[in-house]
């Protein structure tokens, strides 16, 4: 008794147990939603800090006795929040989401990092 060929193995696709990334499209508006909230919350959060720290926002000659570090320290602070975001969404195979996130958290802290050296944020 004879038997026929076996059948193929499916090409490997990558990821675990053969799962594929999310398609581009679908990635693409959480990836703009997460970066429309970033904005926001770094706003939100940002100006009460810097007004309660003592900064003119229109009048930048009165801005010499400004302390910045609750500035600094919430900069940080959002910038980690931003980077630990994209966690769950790279474990969730959300590339650009994940990635964006990424970008926006180097972005605050470099932000930061200029701020400070210049002497204030």
């Amino acid at each position: 008794m004879t038997t026929g060929p076996t059948p193929p193995t499916p090409p490997h696709r990558g990821g675990e147990n053969g799962e594929r990334g999310r398609a581009p499209a679908a990635d693409f508006g959480p990836a703009v939603g997460l970066l429309v909230l970033d904005v926001i919350v770094v706003l939100v959060t940002l100006l009460p800090v810097m007004n309660e720290a003592g900064y003119h926002f229109f009048d930048t000659a009165a801005n010499s006795d400004f302390d910045s570090t609750s500035t600094v320290l919430t900069l940080i602070i959002l910038g980690a929040v931003a980077g630990l975001s994209a966690w769950p969404l790279l474990r969730g195979r959300f590339f650009i989401s994940g990635w964006l996130q990424i970008l926006v958290a180097g972005g605050l802290w470099g932000w930061t990092l200029y701020g400070a050296a210049q002497g204030g944020a």
